[in-house]
């Protein structure tokens, strides 16, 4: 059933990052292939298939996958559950992403088919941009978070005040070519030692407009939770959050199941990916629940952070189905993945975030905009501050009641969304 009409239309997905990157692709995908599309999805090894897909899945060369190590010390009791990127983290990694932006390029090129292909994949891989500028093919950017689109009107993800005054303007303007001149003195120069081979011209701001497809610039997110800047590309749409139906996500283990049965408020943690490299904000969490009275349950698992020995009030397994246990959670206290965001607007949970890298500050940041919670800079967290929070949440009335009424206007359509924009853009080929 093809509902935009004519042929199918050939997709390629580029799933080449974290789960969060993989997971609404993922699901894009599956919905794409429903609609009789072909469908090409290319994932990072370790990528776990599952036997309803069926589409060509791809796995990416192993030197394609980053490997990111946690920075021991620092001033925050989380400090070595953050990843820090500065110069020489972003030199180190100019390698790989020039062997993906070659491979991402020549796979194109094997694979598209004439007037017929549409190549879905994040702005940051290049790769995918170049292929656009020489084959016959469709690109839709896909922007997993508000962060990636970058504002001289509103830009949370900056360390500038909220406001539309000339002089912010002008200085999230100067932080962002800042930001470009820091990245592309690196990035550039072997980028465009490629594109001479390729005979294209140079770029000189790779992240100013060139990052952004001509085609289409899609946001996996509904505009009651970033509205459209002015300057964005004019050619944005917004899908919505890309969420299965609750029902399709699993069903909870008896453990887990008997746990949040039993007694009162269930505050559940969770780091989400990188859950292994969590063990402070675990040992945290439990110490909290043990001395408060609380009982918590734990998602995820670090190296020395189980429980020992078990305490009927808390439960830590590795995985549970987060939209099923939100059903019966009174706070979720979390790292600020924009999914993780997403399932607890649609559940009605406040929320506690404790941003650590990349996009999770600006989510932490709208959450508490939108009054759905509280966000807690990790430099400033100790146990003593979470439990006056976590107190103080669970008694606000005023932020649940506009918790429930976001769940009740919540619409998950957008992965059905997101298929419909791509066959537009197969339709324009």
């Amino acid at each position: 059933m093809i509902t935009a009409g004519g042929p199918p239309v050939h997709v390629i997905l580029f799933a080449l990052g974290s789960q969060g990157d993989v997971s609404p692709l993922h699901l894009i995908a599956r919905e794409l292939r429903r609609r009789e599309h072909e469908v090409t999805f290319v994932a990072l090894p370790g990528f776990r298939t599952d036997p309803k897909d069926q589409f060509d899945i791809v796995t990416a060369p192993h030197d394609l996958a980053p490997e990111l190590r946690p920075i021991a010390g620092g001033t925050s009791i989380l400090s070595k559950t953050w990843f820090r990127r500065g110069f020489s983290s972003w030199r180190a990694s100019v390698p790989l992403m020039m062997r993906r932006t070659r491979w991402m390029h020549e796979f194109v090129k094997a694979r598209h088919v004439r007037n017929r292909t549409v190549v879905l994949a994040r702005g940051g891989l290049f790769g995918a941009r170049i292929a656009r500028e020489i084959l016959d093919i469709r690109l839709i950017t896909v922007h997993h978070t508000p962060s990636s689109f970058r504002s001289r009107y509103e830009s949370l993800l900056l360390p500038i005040p909220e406001g539309t005054h000339g002089a912010l303007r002008a200085a999230r303007d100067l932080l962002w070519r800042g930001m470009d001149c820091y990245v592309g003195s690196l990035l550039r120069p072997h980028l465009n030692i490629y594109r001479r081979h390729l005979n294209l011209p140079p770029i000189q701001r790779l992240f100013d407009k060139w990052v952004f497809s001509p085609d289409m610039n899609l946001g996996l997110f509904p505009e009651w939770f970033a509205r459209p800047q002015p300057d964005w590309p004019t050619n944005t749409q917004l899908a919505g959050f890309p969420l299965i139906d609750e029902n399709e996500n699993g069903a909870l283990s008896d453990e887990v199941h008997g746990f949040l049965s039993r007694g009162g408020p269930v505050i559940v943690f969770t780091r989400g990916s990188h859950a292994v490299s969590g063990a402070e904000f675990f040992l945290m969490s439990r110490a909290l629940c043990r001395k408060k009275g609380l009982r918590g349950l734990l998602l995820g698992v670090a190296p020395g952070s189980h429980p020992q020995p078990r305490n009927p009030s808390m439960l830590q397994v590795d995985f549970a189905p987060l939209a099923g246990v939100l059903r019966r959670a009174s706070v979720l206290v979390h790292h600020g993945g924009v999914g993780t965001c997403a399932l607890a607007f649609r559940a009605g949970v406040p929320q506690i975030v404790i941003p650590g890298i990349g996009d999770q500050w600006e989510q932490a940041k709208r959450v508490a905009r939108l009054g759905c919670g509280i966000y807690l800079p990790p430099r400033s967290l100790n146990e003593a501050k979470l439990a006056s929070i976590l107190v103080t949440i669970m008694e606000n009335e005023g932020m649940r009641a506009r918790c429930a009424k976001i769940a009740k206007n919540f619409h998950s359509d957008g992965i059905s969304e997101a298929a419909s924009l791509v066959e537009l853009a197969g339709k324009r080929t």
